[in-house]
């Protein structure tokens, strides 16, 4: 059952891997020592098994128990992870909404700048949209749903269930489970609806 456990889940029994001399591999012993078994095991998946570089029981460790010690020893390199900055996303919404003082400040700031190289008048022109951009319109501050069915009241629900959940009493339980079936059965309606 072991045997097929660690092919189906793609592991390694690592102390059956290296080659050791008796008492290092034995576990376990019947009461009175006339029997000793191998039946404890560390088990690792088979994409780390090259970092195992030792694995074996220390029968003479102080524990209170007819079992060994069975220990491993691992060489672990962590995979350094790189966070990537989010980029800000301007509040397209807004503008849509009021698109009149973005529009006025941008044409305001533009000058007639026939002289000017196209580069440099590019680069002014960018500044000024920017600009125009950064105090007219924001960046978004919403929380992006990553699920397109959920509205607004839903989230108040969630928050509201959230706060009820830290209330240890018998009405804070009860309130908790109330809100938590009408949020599910909300979820689940508006989820079918979506889907449809």
């Amino acid at each position: 059952m072991l045997i097929e456990f660690c092919k189906k889940n793609e592991l390694v029994i690592t102390n059956t891997w290296f080659q050791q001399e008796m008492r290092r591999r034995y576990t376990w012993k019947t009461p009175g020592d006339k029997e000793r078994y191998q039946i404890d095991y560390i088990l690792v998946k088979q994409r780390y098994r090259n970092g195992v570089k030792c694995c074996k029981s220390y029968p003479g460790a102080d524990a209170y128990t007819d079992h060994s010690l069975v220990a491993m020893r691992m060489f672990v390199r962590l995979k350094e992870v790189r966070r990537v900055r989010r980029r800000r996303k301007w509040d397209l919404e807004r503008l849509r909404r009021n698109n009149l003082p973005f529009q006025n400040k941008v044409e305001g700031a533009v000058k007639n700048n026939d002289g000017m190289e196209v580069n440099q008048r590019w680069l002014e022109l960018r500044g000024v949209v920017l600009d125009a951009a950064q105090s007219e319109i924001g960046y978004e501050r919403k929380e992006t749903i990553r699920k397109p069915w959920v509205t607004k009241d839903m989230i108040n629900k969630m928050k509201e269930r959230k706060e009820w959940k830290s209330k240890n009493t018998e009405e804070g339980k009860q309130r908790y489970r109330q809100l938590n079936n009408e949020l599910r059965r909300e979820t689940d309606k508006a989820k079918e609806e979506w889907w449809s």
